[in-house]
C-alpha cells in the first residue's frame, strides 16, 4: 500500500457536517420542509446509522483488521453489514445526516447529506478501494462485483 495523504478521519467530517446542519438550521433555515410534529422521526435514521456503525466496527474488530481508512487493511470483511454494502459505515453516516436534517426540519440542512456523499466518494472511497484491491486482489474484485458500493 502506498503512503497517501492523511487527514481528518470520516467521523470528523460527520461531526463537522452535523454542526453545519445545525448552523444552517439556526442561521439560514429558508423554509420548513418537515412539520415540527414529525421532526422527532429524525431519530430513526440517526439510531439506525449509529447501530450500523457499531455493528460494522465490531465486525472489523472480530476480523482483527483496522478501521482507520489510512491504515493498511489486514482482513477483507465481506459478511454481515458488509454483505449489503461495501461501505456500510459511510452509508450510516449519510443516514445520520438525513436524520439530523429531518429532525431540524428546515431546508438548508438537507444540503449536507449529498455534500457528504461527494466528500466520501472523492476523499476516502477511491483510496480505500485501491488499497483493498492491492492487498486482496481477485478476492476484492469478486466482492466488488457482488456487493454495491452504497445501498
Amino acid at each position: 500500500m502506498s503512503e497517501g495523504k492523511r487527514g481528518p478521519l470520516p467521523p470528523v467530517f460527520l461531526l463537522g457536517a452535523l454542526l453545519l446542519e445545525w448552523g444552517l438550521h439556526v442561521y439560514l433555515p429558508i423554509t420548513r420542509l418537515v412539520p415540527e410534529a414529525w421532526s422527532a422521526l429524525g431519530v430513526i435514521p440517526i439510531a439506525l446509522g449509529v447501530g450500523v456503525i457499531i455493528v460494522a466496527a465490531r465486525q472489523f474488530r472480530k476480523a482483527m483488521t483496522v478501521i482507520n481508512p489510512f491504515d493498511q487493511p489486514l482482513a477483507l470483511v465481506t459478511g454481515g453489514v458488509f454483505g449489503l454494502s461495501r461501505n456500510p459505515m459511510y452509508s450510516a453516516m449519510i443516514a445520520i445526516l438525513i436524520g439530523g436534517a429531518f429532525a431540524w426540519g428546515t431546508l438548508t440542512p438537507f444540503l449536507l447529506p449529498p455534500a457528504m456523499v461527494w466528500v466520501l466518494s472523492r476523499k476516502f472511497i477511491p483510496m480505500e478501494e485501491s488499497n483493498l484491491s492491492e492487498v486482496f486482489g481477485e478476492d476484492y474484485d469478486r466482492y466488488k462485483r457482488r456487493v454495491r458500493r452504497w445501498l
